[in-house]
């Protein structure tokens, strides 16, 4: 049975408010201090979301949260496939590209590329968020480290059948990612833009959501109190999948995933 938790993310408009949030940005700080959250891309749009997530998690770092870039190495072949399949996935594509055989080799052969990246860099128990289609050459590497895998994924309202297309050929490298994070507008609330983060954590039915106002520019530097709430909501987000992660563990050990075939 699929399992949902739901939480706001707000400007405090109140005391209680203001401690709900404290709450929250406590249990973030603890949750993910320790660990690197390191930022995998290979694409130009992946390098600009990675940065995207630094400035969000910034504000962790005064509780020992490391933040480091991951460039995961890949050829022509693969860069120009993974780009096709992100166009696809965006809109940016108006049909499904004809993806075979030779695809998936390409495929095949970056995560051999991938484990060098990964191995002697990333720790256990550290979390790695992947930001494009080339980054899902490196999440066995990632789970065989004992690190968490996430993947930011980035659809669009585009053409149904592409992104359809794009993830059932991602399907078969990502069986190993932990949980696949999304955001996207939610209507208006009270005259303020609301935000949803969701997340889903396919092994275990999972589906947490992060209600989140952006009422105050992202990134803003400053004490703990005036940390924006989208940034508390995206990095709080990513300390419950570490969480929720372990839990489906026995007896708190990180395991691999079992490889589901896509077809």
């Amino acid at each position: 049975m699929t399992s949902f938790l739901i939480e706001q993310v707000n400007a405090p408009a109140s005391s209680r408010d203001a401690r709900v949030l404290d709450a929250i940005r406590r249990r973030t700080a603890d949750g993910l201090a320790g660990r690197t959250v390191w930022r995998a891309a290979a694409l130009p749009a992946g390098r600009g979301s990675a940065q995207r997530l630094r400035d969000h998690i910034s504000w962790t770092q005064e509780s020992g949260v490391g933040s480091e870039t991951l460039d995961v190495p890949a050829g022509a072949p693969l860069r120009r496939l993974a780009q096709g399949l992100e166009e696809m996935m965006t809109g940016s594509a108006a049909r499904p590209a004809r993806l075979d055989a030779e695809d998936r080799e390409t495929y095949a052969d970056g995560v051999a590329d991938g484990e060098a990246a990964v191995e002697g860099r990333v720790r256990p128990d550290d979390v790695v968020v992947l930001h494009d289609p080339a980054t899902a050459t490196i999440a066995e590497a990632v789970r065989d480290q004992g690190a968490h895998a996430v993947w930011q994924l980035r659809l669009t309202t585009g053409s149904r059948a592409a992104i359809a297309e794009a993830l059932a050929f991602l399907s078969g490298y990502t069986s190993h990612v932990d949980a696949f994070v999304m955001t996207y507008p939610q209507r208006p609330r009270h005259g303020v833009q609301v935000t949803r983060i969701a997340a889903v954590i396919p092994a275990g039915g999972i589906v947490a959501a992060k209600d989140v106002a952006f009422d105050e520019p992202v990134g803003t530097a400053g004490p703990p109190e005036t940390v924006p709430s989208g940034d508390i909501g995206l990095s709080s987000l990513l300390a419950y999948l570490v969480e929720a992660d372990r839990a489906e563990c026995v007896g708190g050990t990180l395991g691999p995933r079992p490889v589901v075939s896509p077809h």
